[in-house]
């Protein structure tokens, strides 16, 4: 950990109160085992401060809480039967989230995940370390420059090995982008695409015949359609933003027609390589855009412009499926009331899955359009804030945090592998708050249950030596079966176990009994037929029907 660092947080630790609970020596454990870090007296204090609010709750935290215990748990009841599928009682079961539903995701740059530029060499990290501290923080990945058609000659070479290690991993990718169209000051396009654009450009310009106009408009089109096909078409991503700013990117659509928009995300869903491809429109300064306090109708005005452009997708038959916000917060601290209330704006409109793109709590001051100067504690609540906000609305797909590592104040750790004080909270809510385990003794009905975070399951049952192992997707309410065999070499009815093939002692309830046609059991004791239930024989008392 860095001096200055530790020296900042001490600033915060006298510049806040601390309104948390304290961490627990096995959150602390736990923090420190997965990160590899060692956690000071002064960040333990301000991680319970800001990731464990405690007290009297605002209104906005109460609501938030609320939405996300009612939409993102279910109840998950794991019943252990044996073969002959009664239950089994007192056996031990642990149950484990592996992978919350909510993309917790972050971006990384591709060079740096193969140490390209030695940077991580020259902090004295390694990509092992790299990697793998990624891992622990995040359930899903992005990448900064690493999908961007016009630096592809860089970055090209690396995606294969990245695509590969997310896999083995089991860590899903996004894809950041298929077209960012450009304007007169800004250029993101290829240099294929941008000398077809400036030749229509010159074109026009010059009052060349409408036919020339036409023809290198034709020519700009196929280009650009082919770009967007080869790139989807090559990278199996479960998502891709399909177009980059067109609030201030516009450039390709004044010239070919607005309406491309719509078929920029027919040919996106043509080529995908996943047949469950998702595809966004991604945008900046809508979620986080100035509050009316510091500029009155600024988020009017860009939500606005962005439902416009949206809407004019949807009716030109473009398969939009999902809507990106960059959510990147640096001129004020947001108020989480106003956040969820745009969020809402836009799914009470849309009804569409949103993603949190670009996630950063980044400093203003290198202009005096409205500065800001974020402290490390102010960055690290603003952090915990918008994460419970966007993880509250059930339509929120993920949020995914920019800047995983550089060296930076807005990223979330440092290149020598220093975890900061807003990474520390990014995993706490992660892999503590919203994290699910439980284990205990099965009941009488064979059953262990609890209400979990939604997402992907391990599930491990403990009984007679063996280990039986699944994993299961909590989507729903549900009750997951483990079929286990009986200590008597699988067979038993109900609690008892059956010897010799046939036979059952039942001790003081029914003495002995032949169970070889149950539910009808034949009584040795009383010479007669009885019929018992699944549930009595498990019991081993209740009801029995006896015939006459």
């Amino acid at each position: 950990m860095k001096l200055y660092h530790i020296h900042l947080l001490l600033v915060a630790l006298l510049c806040y109160p601390v309104l948390g609970a304290p961490l627990t020596q096995e959150e602390v454990n736990q923090i420190e085992g997965e990160l590899g870090v060692v956690l000071s007296e002064s960040e333990k204090q301000l991680l319970g401060a800001i990731a464990k609010p405690d007290g009297p709750l605002p209104q906005w935290r109460t609501e938030a809480e609320e939405r996300i215990e009612s939409h993102r748990k279910a109840n998950l009841s794991v019943e252990v039967v044996d073969q002959q599928g009664f239950p089994v009682e007192g056996v031990m079961v642990e149950v484990n989230l592996a992978s919350n539903a909510f993309r917790f995701g972050g971006v990384m740059s591709v060079k740096d995940f193969n140490n390209e530029r030695s940077i991580l060499t020259n902090y004295g990290f390694t990509t092992e370390g790299y990697r793998n501290l990624f891992l622990k923080l995040y359930n899903a990945a992005g990448l900064g420059n690493g999908f961007k058609p016009k630096l592809r000659a860089g970055n090209e070479q690396f995606l294969p090995g990245f695509l590969e290690w997310a896999q083995s991993n089991e860590l899903p990718v996004r894809g950041h982008l298929l077209i960012w169209p450009g304007n007169e000051n800004n250029n993101h396009l290829p240099a294929d695409i941008l000398s077809d654009v400036e030749a229509v450009e010159a074109a026009i310009a010059t009052g060349k015949p409408q036919a020339t106009i036409d023809a290198l408009k034709t020519t700009l089109k196929a280009n650009v359609d082919a770009m967007i096909a080869e790139w989807a078409s090559l990278w199996g991503v479960y998502e891709w933003d399909v177009i980059n700013e067109t609030l201030s990117n516009y450039r390709v659509q004044e010239l070919l027609g607005y309406d491309q928009m719509a078929e920029w995300f027919r040919i996106a869903a043509e080529n995908a390589v996943q047949p469950d491809c998702q595809f966004l429109i991604n945008e900046f300064q809508i979620i986080s855009a100035r509050s009316s306090s510091l500029d009155p109708g600024h988020y009017e005005t860009r939500s606005g412009q962005y439902k416009t452009n949206i809407n004019r997708i949807i009716a030109d038959g473009g398969p939009l499926s999902r809507i990106g916000f960059q959510s990147r917060f640096k001129f004020e601290h947001p108020d989480p009331e106003v956040i969820y209330d745009r969020l809402e704006d836009f799914g009470s409109i849309y009804g569409l899955p949103m993603v949190g793109t670009e996630f950063e709590v980044r400093d203003n001051t290198e202009t005096n359009f409205y500065p800001y100067d974020f402290t490390e504690e102010e960055r690290a609540r603003v952090t915990e804030e918008v994460l419970t906000t966007y993880y509250s609305h059930p339509l929120v797909d993920g949020l995914f945090a920019w800047t995983y590592m550089r060296m930076e104040e807005h990223s979330m750790c440092f290149y020598d592998g220093t975890v900061k004080l807003n990474g520390l909270v990014w995993y706490y809510l992660h892999r503590i708050r919203y994290h699910t385990h439980f284990e205990g003794l099965t009941d009488g009905m064979g059953r262990k249950s609890d209400r979990g975070f939604k997402g992907v399951y391990n599930i491990e049952v403990f009984h007679g030596g063996k280990t039986y192992i699944s994993s299961v997707q909590l989507e729903a309410d549900m009750t997951h079966r483990v079929v286990i065999e009986s200590t008597n070499g699988g067979a038993s009815w109900g609690k008892f176990p059956i010897v010799n093939g046939s036979y059952a002692d039942t001790g003081d309830w029914l003495g002995w009994v032949i169970v070889d046609a149950a539910p009808w059991i034949w009584s040795l004791s009383l010479g007669a037929w009885l019929y018992i239930p699944e549930s009595t024989a498990f019991a081993g008392l209740g009801w029995v029907y006896i015939p006459r």
